[in-house]
């Protein structure tokens, strides 16, 4: 997503989601679409209790495809002290990328 992309969708999906999902993003939405195989790799309630306000602020705008620099203004901070809080925040939830928490965010919550 910081790349531009204004979606991610999960190989798990269905046809008819994936046609929705490209419907929203040609109208403008960032679509987060995805279904693990397996039940998530984290305790959720327990990754939840570690998180800061802040990282929770940060999960939030990754969630919505906001770059590192779009959170840093959004927040006021400085896109390195971003960098640390999505690191940290990647690790907290245990997964290998910010595409994957913002898709667990998504699953969570409605963006």
């Amino acid at each position: 997503m910081e790349a531009g992309a204004k979606g991610f969708i999960g190989k798990n999906i269905s046809a008819e989601e994936v046609r929705n999902a490209i419907h929203d993003i040609r109208n403008g939405q960032v679509v987060v679409k995805y279904e693990p195989t397996e039940s998530p790799s984290f305790e959720s309630d327990h990754a939840m209790g570690k998180l800061t306000s802040r990282q929770r602020e940060v999960w939030n705008l990754i969630a919505q495809g906001k770059t590192n620099k779009e959170i840093a203004a959004e927040l006021e901070i400085s896109p390195y002290t971003v960098r640390i809080h999505v690191s940290s925040l990647i690790r907290a939830l245990n997964v290998p990328n910010r595409a994957v928490a913002a898709a667990r965010f998504a699953g969570r919550y409605t963006c």
